[in-house]
């Protein structure tokens, strides 16, 4: 086993008082291994590999296959047929490559097929390889005639999704909405597994991210410890709750699609749902200023249905719609992490929260 060591330690500080890591043994890096690892580096804020099947998904990334895949052939298809391994931490005191100190409280997460170095977690982090992570979401959806739709990487690995729609659609008034299931992981030890209901409307293709615990009063998210696939096993059962999570989202929704907001309370709904604090707008941030500007404008004349315009329906999808196809600088890729796994995802968690607080 190779070991993983962090460079340049003097005093305890490395260069810039950060530490890098590398993968390799204490011997010096060649110049052909420090080229790898500064392209390793260039790939770590984008896609690294996917696929989709079916229509073009709404993020427009991946490579397009033909056919229901089986989750072998979508582990392959997705780039996601490798395992990691954990490895110990070291560091090279005064920059001495042969005067190596064990961090005990630091391991390494390695992919095993190329020795890239995913991230530096504690102790008791404990991967979910990417084969056992197919194999819940088979169990999760057995039954349920579900299609794998898209899945890959993101950040050279760090990050790893599944997303499998399901048969049959909600009908919101006039309004269609698909029902997707999106099962994450990561390597870094920066997100816990999780799973979660993604519906996504296909007037717009905005994705309606939730909190589990908002619709069907459960949440699911795992942090990698000793025990995380037990714990996976014994949540399938609680994931067997797809359907009620469907119904509820469903009664929710059209009691938001015949709410019909005036304006000052549309606008304070969209104020509320950006996370914007400041009450004076004339002290609004310019990207504070674009994003609410935007989205009221989305509430009038964005991808929405007759029937939902002026309702709280039509303004929770119009902040959808704003962080999914109009935020500013974000290329696909990142459009598509944080709308689905990062912060695009809270705003629309918080724009569901509010709205429920509105139907009370």
């Amino acid at each position: 086993m190779q070991d993983v060591s962090l460079q340049s330690w003097s005093g305890g500080k490395g260069a810039n008082g950060i530490p890098s890591v590398h993968k390799g043994n204490l011997a010096q890096q060649s110049v052909k291994d420090k080229k790898k690892r500064g392209e390793r580096n260039k790939m770590a804020h984008e896609l690294e590999s996917s696929f989709y099947f079916g229509e073009v998904p709404w993020h427009g990334l991946g490579t397009p296959v033909e056919g229901a895949l089986t989750s072998q052939d979508a582990l392959v298809k997705a780039g996601l047929d490798w395992e990691v391994e954990i490895q110990p931490v070291f560091i090279h005191y005064q920059g001495n490559p042969l005067n190596a100190i064990n961090i005990p409280d630091a391991k390494a997460v390695v992919r095993k097929t190329d020795g890239a170095a995913l991230g530096v977690v504690g102790n008791r982090y404990t991967p979910v390889q990417n084969v056992e992570a197919f194999k819940f979401f088979d169990g999760l959806t057995q039954g349920n005639f579900a299609m794998y739709h898209t899945a890959g990487s993101l950040r050279g690995g760090k990050k790893t999704w599944i997303l499998a729609k399901l048969p049959d659609v909600i009908k919101i008034r006039d309004d269609v909405v698909d029902k997707y299931l999106l099962l994450y992981n990561s390597f870094d030890g920066t997100t816990p597994f999780s799973v979660q209901f993604t519906p996504v409307r296909v007037v717009c293709m905005n994705t309606l991210t939730m909190a589990l615990g908002q619709v069907v009063g459960e949440r699911f998210r795992m942090r990698h410890t000793t025990n995380v696939m037990s714990k996976v096993s014994s949540a399938q059962q609680l994931l067997g709750l797809t359907n009620q999570f469907y119904v509820n989202f469903q009664e929710i929704a059209n009691r938001m699609a015949v709410l019909a907001l005036p304006a000052p309370k549309m606008e304070n709904y969209i104020i509320s749902s950006l996370g914007i604090k400041e009450e004076d707008k004339a002290m609004w941030r310019p990207m504070e200023q674009y994003a609410f500007t935007k989205t009221m404008e989305l509430v009038e004349v964005g991808k929405t249905t007759p029937q939902s315009k002026g309702t709280l329906w039509g303004a929770y999808n119009a902040v959808t719609e704003y962080e999914d196809h109009w935020k500013k600088n974000q290329d696909r890729t990142s459009r598509f992490e944080f709308s689905l796994l990062g912060s695009g995802a809270e705003l629309k968690q918080n724009a569901f929260a509010q709205a429920l607080e509105l139907l009370k």
